[in-house]
């Protein structure tokens, strides 16, 4: 009796186990549209096939490619020896086709591997054709179609049997799946041929023309100015089309900034640069489409030009800072400062020096209040600084007997106008209040000096007068 219990129990986990072995493992990848439909390249769509003998949960399980897209997120029961269709977009890529998942993201024409995980992270089924689709013609659009273990092309059968005559057969890339001897797979012995179900394009009327797409073509363009200022960061960023159509501008982007810098982004990203030097460089774009491929889709390449920042600074009298672009270029001022000190000041956004001209910046505005000041990129590089070298002492130079004062600050100080008769004069500007403060006690001062310098003779006069009067009695 118990040895007929233990035979019972043995030969029931035997039938439970392999059970459940034969229904994890025979869910496969059986049939690829990786070139869409003759209605449009986008009506992609992926077949799974039971194998086994038992219906199978999906709950929990995915279908995802190795480089990220797509991943399908599986659900619902996969009957024994049932279909499965997974449709991108929307559920029209299969005409009169219920499919069981919708899904987004693009297969790659050049390739993909693809991975069936169950619902605790084991490989279910791998498809690896990471170096280029085995099977299936992007012109015909006919399918990639499991066979035993090889794949071949053929016309689209979803969610049916796959064709026993294969057009291409190939031998590697094949899945790693357990294909199984059912004849529901591609590998079917069948001496009756399958009808294959027939792709046809929407709304089709009696007398249809097919349009063979071409392959896809790309355009790049780098956008940044032509002209940088040497040390000051600038942005940079890049567009992609496709077939002259704005693409979502995914893949792979190749920077080479041409001093020695580079950067990679598997999308279109912004970023800034700064070049340290002045010169010429040449940058390049390489964009991939897809970032696994060897050589880029297209490329873009730009020289550009790194001018100094030859910007020279002066100040007036009334604390005006002058500063003037000596470059055969403008010069955005956004975000440079100008410091004294501790004490700063930014300027604002598109603050536009033009070429060989100046812009005068009142100490109302700066509240730098010194003459001792320095103009600094954003990025703290120092483009030029200005001491306080006024000196208004007209003292003769030892070597030349010249005035030190240079007619520069005789122009800060004296401003010329034309008169009604044409003729040019010369007028003094007005002198600041602490000037004429000082100018104001200089001559009290010198008043009562004088007054009281008269005084003293006067007593000094009357004092001899009475010395000689005493004398003479």
């Amino acid at each position: 009796m118990k040895i007929n219990k233990l035979i019972v129990f043995i030969f029931t986990m035997s039938i439970f186990f392999g059970v459940t072995h034969n229904a994890y493992a025979d869910v496969l990848i059986n049939e690829i549209a990786w070139m869409g439909t003759v209605t449009s390249v986008n009506d992609e769509w992926i077949e799974l096939f039971n194998n086994g003998t038992a219906p199978i949960i999906l709950d929990g399980w995915t279908l995802q490619a190795s480089d990220g897209s797509p991943v399908i997120s599986l659900k619902g029961t996969l009957s024994a020896g049932g279909y499965m269709l997974l449709e991108r977009t929307d559920d029209t890529s299969v005409p009169g086709i219920t499919a069981g998942i919708i899904y987004s993201g693009a297969l790659g024409n050049e390739g993909e591997t693809l991975v069936i995980k169950n619902n605790t992270e084991q490989v279910m089924d791998t498809v690896a054709m990471t170096g280029g689709w085995v099977a299936g013609n992007a012109s015909t659009k006919e399918t990639m179609q499991r066979n035993g273990s090889d794949w071949v092309t053929g016309t689209a059968t979803p969610a049916a049997q796959n064709i026993s005559n294969n057009t291409t057969n190939n031998n590697s890339g094949s899945g790693t799946g357990n294909t199984g001897g059912n004849s529901g797979a591609g590998g079917s012995t069948s001496n009756t041929p399958t009808t294959p179900v027939v792709i046809k394009p929407r709304d089709e009327e009696k007398d249809t023309t097919i349009q063979i797409e071409p392959d896809p073509v790309y355009s790049s363009r780098m956008i940044t100015p032509d002209i940088f200022i040497q040390q000051v960061p600038l942005d940079f960023s890049s567009e992609v089309k496709k077939d002259g159509i704005f693409e979502t501008s995914r893949g792979r982007f190749e920077w080479s900034m041409g001093d020695g810098g580079s950067f990679v982004f598997t999308k279109s990203t912004p970023f800034n640069y700064t070049y340290q030097e002045p010169g010429q460089y040449v940058i390049i774009l390489r964009y991939y489409s897809n970032i696994f491929k060897k050589e880029p889709d297209t490329i873009h390449k730009k020289t550009i030009t790194v001018i100094p920042a030859t910007i020279s600074i002066t100040t007036n009298i009334s604390g005006t800072i002058i500063l003037t672009n000596n470059s055969d270029n403008d010069i955005d001022l956004g975000n440079w400062k100008l410091r004294s000190g501790n004490n700063e000041f930014t300027f604002p956004l598109f603050t536009i020096l033009q070429k060989d001209s100046k812009i005068n910046i009142p100490e109302s505005i700066h509240k730098l209040h010194s003459k001792n000041v320095t103009l600094v990129t954003p990025n703290g590089y120092r483009a030029s600084q200005k001491s306080n070298n006024y000196n208004y002492k007209n003292i003769d130079n030892e070597s030349t007997g010249e005035s030190i004062v240079s007619s520069d600050e005789y122009q800060s100080l004296f401003q010329k106008t034309d008169t009604q008769e044409g003729t040019t004069a010369i007028i003094l500007k007005p002198l600041p209040y602490h000037t004429i403060l000082w100018v104001i006690i200089f001559v009290i001062v010198l008043t009562i000096g004088t007054f009281g310098f008269h005084i003293l003779i006067h007593k000094m006069e009357r004092a001899d007068e009475n010395k000689s009067v005493q004398e003479n009695r």
